[in-house]
């Protein structure tokens, strides 16, 4: 049996070579955690996929990530691009665009009479604070990073 060569369109060609680089983005962002967190970020639009997962590349070399931290990472973060149907994360200048997700963990005092709801808040808050500020200046040492104007003031 002979195999004779495909040639494919180029546009077709660069189409599968990003799709191939994508699939291995977030394999990598990832890796050893259960196929869930995969499922994940691949429902997301592509450019929000591959900035949580070039985030997650990122910050892999600026501090020691465990798995449980990049859990949370890819699951507060892709809350958060459905939350806003997946409007890219470039597009989000305003505070508008966080402070709803934020809200939405707020449970009233007879729900919550501990108000452990704040715990929920304060890692979420960190979390997108923490991703914008990589997102809006990933060259820059973590500790310089500004608060871009999407997560400044708030509390």
């Amino acid at each position: 049996m002979t195999t004779t060569a495909v040639n494919l369109p180029a546009e077709q060609e660069v189409n599968n070579q990003s799709s191939v680089l994508f699939y291995m983005k977030i394999e990598n962002a990832t890796e050893r955690l259960s196929p869930e967190y995969s499922k994940r970020l691949s429902r997301l639009s592509k450019g929000n996929a591959l900035g949580i997962a070039d985030y997650i590349s990122s910050i892999k070399f600026e501090v020691n990530l465990s798995d449980n931290y990049r859990r949370n990472l890819v699951k507060i973060l892709s809350m958060f691009s459905s939350f806003c149907n997946n409007k890219p994360f470039e597009s989000m200048t305003r505070k508008d665009d966080v402070l709803p997700f934020l809200g939405s963990v707020h449970k009233p005092e007879s729900v919550d009479p501990m108000h452990k709801w704040i715990g929920t808040y304060n890692t979420y808050n960190s979390t997108l604070t923490k991703f914008f500020r990589w997102l809006y200046h990933p060259d820059m040492p973590s500790k310089e990073r500004p608060k871009p104007p999407v997560v400044e003031n708030i509390a």
